[in-house]
């Protein structure tokens, strides 16, 4: 299938106090709404970028705890002209009503979107012998960067990794961080990849969904250039998830579980 991310718009620039009289094209990300059917039941409608759309409703559906693993989904069917999904899975949704009809949008401001904040209770701490240098951190941080195309020529999107020790795994951008990191979690399951030996790298501050993503999915480091949350550093500590932020150059900020970090010779 071939999804497209980009489109181009005519312009006109504003610089050094001058409004320029020539338009031109520019590249802009594509948002797309896409409504997802769990069961014959609308679900949510998430705004997205359209690209690797059955991992972000796996991913999703993972992160959100409708499904607990991917072989309790019976059926995934796409319709990417007509923007919705419909997935069936072998359980009923056994929190009722309250998880049906809501909006999520981009940048996952809906406080109903956080409702798996209230779900840290049904997941175990995170155990993994994972360790590595910060080195190798800033490698997959930059090997991300330079792979994050979209990025480069929008300046619009969020991207996510799941990364080994040695390189990228997955990667997966999109105009919301959450959506991303769901990209990427749900390569993995589809893909039945461990995932308590991988690195979740992302381009967004550390929040506590964020966080409670790589509790859920058991992803025991998880790294970014900017900020965490207070939350999420609470989370982390609580669930045995090392926190790397302001990753930058040769520095870095290590919130938890520092044992994860080996440190150069």
């Amino acid at each position: 299938m071939t999804e497209k991310q980009k489109s181009f718009v005519t312009q006109v620039r504003f610089k050094n106090g001058t409004l320029s009289s020539k338009a031109f094209e520019d590249e802009i990300a594509i948002e797309s709404p896409l409504t997802l059917f769990l069961n014959k039941k609308e679900l949510v409608t998430i705004l997205c970028t359209p690209k690797h759309m059955e991992e972000m409703v796996i991913g999703y559906l993972f992160n959100e705890h409708f499904i607990m693993r991917i072989d309790e989904i019976k059926r995934i069917y796409l319709d990417t002209k007509k923007n919705f999904a419909s997935v069936e899975i072998e359980r009923d949704d056994t929190l009722g009503e309250l998880r049906y009809r809501r909006f999520l949008s981009s940048d996952c401001t809906n406080p109903v979107s956080f409702r798996s904040l209230a779900d840290a209770a049904m997941v175990k701490p995170v155990k993994s012998n994972l360790k590595l240098s910060i080195e190798r951190i800033k490698y997959l941080l930059n090997e991300m960067g330079k792979h994050a195309l979209l990025y480069r020529s929008t300046g619009c999107t969020h991207s996510a990794s799941i990364c080994s020790r040695q390189s990228i795994i997955f990667l997966a951008e999109d105009i919301g961080r959450h959506n991303a990191v769901d990209k990427v979690i749900g390569s993995c399951l589809k893909n039945r990849l461990k995932l308590s030996d991988k690195i979740l790298i992302t381009s967004g501050r550390i929040t506590s969904g964020i966080t409670l993503k790589s509790i859920n999915a058991g992803i025991p480091i998880i790294v970014s250039r900017a900020a965490p949350t207070s939350y999420s550093l609470q989370l982390g500590k609580d669930y045995g998830v090392t926190l790397i932020g302001f990753m930058r150059g040769n520095k870095a900020n290590v919130y938890a579980h520092q044992n994860r970090i080996e440190e150069l010779s």
